[in-house]
């Protein structure tokens, strides 16, 4: 009604206006296909929007233009004919016409710069829980990539992320004996290259023995390098792995050989390694290799057990003949050890890498014991963590 200071009107009419429960779209995202072309991509936030707009903007400009209307429920939309190494503002509008109600989603930049997509993936299951990727890096000004991952009955979903020029991912604590895709893209803050291409794989079968319980510190390693074909059980048929028992100078030659994907034609001998020797070829590839020498009585002593300052350098060895050596360290950091003296001059530099890399590790944390025999166990456990710095 109206009123002044003399008379007040009838009531007006009424009307009622519904409740409006509305939020804009979020984690809006740009995918650049080429130096020219964009695909935009957001999250729907509301089910009764009438629809979305996109709108665009150019460098410092003030002015934000309609780029194009989409209809409901729509979650992404590409955008053509964009200049090269230009800067340009997207943001993306729900719009609820009947009450000529909108709401605008985030602000993202889009620099048209050259940021190709990675390619050339490679997956390889390098146990029954474990999956290297491996990738070609083709743009240097990436912020990092993406890596996704699916099993067969599911989406692709994001796992991880790497930093920039990193080409190499390992996905850990999988299931055993199960089928995965996997595919990687390329990012800078908001800006995504396309995927690299799918890749798939099955884990290995799981793996165990029976008698592991008197070492968990060794389970997974032992299972993992198992599940592999690298490391064996005394006893297959009984699932005896013997996990306490010294493990022998020509056992971890092969372990070293299975595990490195060694192979070098086998030739010459040593006093005590003769070709219907069982470790004959693995004993003679290291040696071919420069990865052992024997003794100067060109004696191996294959089947004496082997130490702990000798496995680091063994290890030491093959890093550096495979083109891939671990990085130094000074002796200094065996200092913390009650018993750095016990280490072998021979072996003192490789057991301050391996050390330092921690791949050896003391026997408790004022003893390195360097010239103790190494258990089966501990060459397991040695060998996994190695491993994993390829």
């Amino acid at each position: 009604m109206a009123v002044n200071a003399h008379n007040r009107s009838e009531y007006s009419n009424e009307s009622s206006v519904d409740g409006i429960s509305f939020k804009a779209p979020e984690d809006l995202k740009a995918t650049i296909v080429s130096s020219t072309e964009i695909i935009l991509s957001w999250t729907d936030m509301t089910e009764d929007e009438s629809g979305f707009r996109v709108e665009m903007k150019e460098g410092n400009s003030e002015n934000w233009k309609r780029v194009v209307s989409l209809s409901k429920n729509t979650t992404s939309c590409t955008i053509k004919e964009l200049k090269p190494d230009t800067l340009y503002y997207f943001r993306v509008v729900a719009e609820k016409s009947a009450y000529r109600f909108e709401v605008y989603s985030e602000e993202i930049q889009v620099l048209m710069k050259s940021l190709s997509a990675p390619s050339s993936l490679v997956v390889k299951a390098v146990s029954s829980n474990q999956v290297m990727l491996e990738w070609k890096d083709n743009s240097d000004d990436e912020e990092g990539f993406v890596i996704e991952r699916k099993s067969s009955n599911g989406d692709f979903a994001e796992i991880a992320r790497v930093g920039k020029n990193i080409s190499k991912f390992t996905d850990k604590q999988l299931y055993a004996n199960t089928t995965y895709y996997y595919r990687v893209r390329g990012y800078d803050k908001n800006i995504y290259t396309d995927y690299t291409n799918i890749g798939m794989v099955k884990t290995s079968i799981s793996k165990t023995f029976n008698d592991l319980d008197s070492v968990p510190w060794a389970k997974e390693a032992i299972e993992s390098l198992a599940s592999r074909g690298i490391i064996r059980g005394k006893s297959e048929e009984l699932g005896i792995f013997a996990p306490n028992d010294r493990i022998t100078r020509a056992e971890f030659i092969t372990l070293i050989v299975n595990a490195f994907q060694l192979d070098k034609t086998p030739t010459g001998t040593f006093a005590d390694v003769k070709p219907n020797h069982w470790y004959y070829r693995n004993v003679m590839i290291a040696k071919n290799m420069g990865i052992v020498s024997g003794t100067g009585n060109n004696y191996f002593y294959p089947n004496d057990p082997i130490k702990r300052e000798d496995i680091a350098v063994i290890l030491a060895k093959t890093f550096k003949i495979i083109g891939k050596p671990l990085p130094n360290h000074s002796d200094t950091v065996l200092d913390k050890y009650s018993d750095k003296s016990h280490v072998s001059v021979y072996a003192l530099q490789s057991m301050a890498i391996l050390n330092g890399e921690e791949i050896i590790t003391g026997k408790s944390s004022t003893n390195l014991y360097p010239r103790d025999y190494a258990t089966r166990a501990e060459a397991a456990v040695i060998l996994y963590k190695a491993l994993k710095k390829l």
